[in-house]
């Protein structure tokens, strides 16, 4: 097999892979009953659903721990955003700033993490001038309200492909995004 069908085949499992992700999602959008952590996909072994940050005893905290892979907020009930929702330092901005209304089902976000563990507390955090990563930045005041109507399901990348993280995560998460269209991050 050249170098060439090596990358189209790599390509193509990882394709497969976020249509199924998505196709997952769209069914929880359709039927919330039905379960996005049920599907079997070649690069991600273990999908941890939350809705809360991580706390040192969680079970989520001691599964995540360790792990990279691809997550997505996902819209559980409904929020009203406030006016000033883009205001927070190094926080991801809306892609549409006509969206006033967050309804369940909504991608909020999606992104990549070489430790969820981490990210995480990037997201579950409020705007400082010491944390200038770009992310949600929940615990701001303009988005704390935000917390509890979402649920992130992080897709952990199997731990023998772990090493492969630079080629699977950007790959997938690029594929989810452009599917998905979430509110917030570009």
């Amino acid at each position: 097999m050249s170098f060439d069908e090596l990358i189209a085949k790599l390509n193509e499992k990882l394709m497969e892979d976020s249509k199924k992700i998505c196709g997952s999602i769209n069914e929880y959008k359709n039927d919330p009953k039905s379960n996005p952590f049920e599907i079997k996909l070649e690069a991600f072994d273990k999908v941890v659903p939350f809705n809360n940050h991580p706390t040192d005893d969680t079970v989520i905290k001691k599964a995540k721990r360790g792990k990279a892979g691809i997550y997505i907020f996902l819209m559980t009930s409904a929020w009203e955003r406030s006016k000033d929702f883009n205001y927070v330092d190094f926080g991801a901005k809306l892609n549409d700033t006509k969206i006033t209304i967050f309804n369940p089902g909504d991608i909020l976000y999606v992104g990549k993490a070489k430790s969820f563990q981490t990210r995480m507390n990037q997201h579950f955090t409020a705007a400082n001038k010491d944390n200038r990563t770009g992310s949600l930045k929940l615990l701001s005041p303009q988005r704390k309200d935000l917390i509890g109507h979402f649920t992130v399901y992080a897709f952990c990348i199997k731990t023998k492909y772990k090493k492969y993280y630079e080629i699977i995560a950007p790959t997938v998460e690029s594929a989810i995004r452009e599917r998905l269209k979430p509110i917030v991050g570009n």
